[in-house]
């Protein structure tokens, strides 16, 4: 009972406002900033909107490794293997990764990326539709969001919260003062203001999450 007055209480104040808006943002096809995740925050934006100017944007503020979260069945329909046996592993798999096997050149430009992000948000998306290896990785997460959360699990939330497809771009943030370590949560708050994004923490994004899922089952 406890823990759904925190919850209740999160979700009513400023961090359950910002998931909100957050997900309003991805919506409107725009990348927002999620912090608060146990394993570092970054950018995340749809893969249903992914563009040119999207992705060029999450690869020149991170390390350039551009990661789909998905669905665990989306995977397997896309026959997206993990790159580790999944024995005794919980939380976010890493699948293989995966370019679009028409329409792109090399697979690693921004266009190209982007394109690949897309057909993986795609509903009619076929196995053969991708070349393996490649340049984007997809990350196969489950129904419920880790606490702490991981970046993957908030970024599949957030995006699942938008309506659009369940399919998340995530990259997390190199730190904009230090390029050898990642962004602590104060960098991440401080960029996305400096970039004018939306920000939302992922505790917030789990509470709102939560309390959707709530809403819908006893609907």
């Amino acid at each position: 009972m406890s823990e759904e007055r925190d919850s209740a209480a999160l979700l009513d104040g400023p961090r359950g406002g910002a998931a909100v808006r957050a997900a309003q943002e991805v919506e409107a096809g725009r990348a927002v900033v999620v912090h608060g995740c146990a394993d570092g925050g970054g950018v995340v934006f749809a893969a249903a909107r992914a563009d040119v100017e999207l992705t060029a944007f999450a690869v020149r503020c991170s390390s350039g490794f551009l990661c789909v979260a998905l669905s665990g069945e989306r995977c397997d329909d896309l026959v997206l293997p993990p790159m580790s046996p999944r024995t005794g592993h919980r939380g976010p798999t890493a699948c293989v990764t995966v370019d679009a096997s028409a329409g792109v050149s090399t697979g690693i430009s921004a266009a190209d990326r982007a394109r690949t992000a897309r057909l993986l948000a795609a509903p009619h998306t076929a196995p053969e539709d991708f070349t393996r290896p490649g340049h984007v990785v997809p990350v196969a997460v489950g129904d419920a969001v880790g606490d702490p959360a991981l970046l993957a699990e908030a970024a599949f939330a957030l995006v699942g919260l938008s309506g659009l497809a369940p399919a998340a771009v995530y990259a997390h943030l190199v730190s904009p003062v230090d390029p050898t370590r990642m962004a602590t949560d104060d960098e991440l708050e401080a960029f996305a203001v400096s970039e004018g994004l939306a920000s939302a923490p992922a505790d917030g994004i789990a509470a709102l999450r939560s309390a959707t899922w709530d809403a819908a089952t006893a609907g």
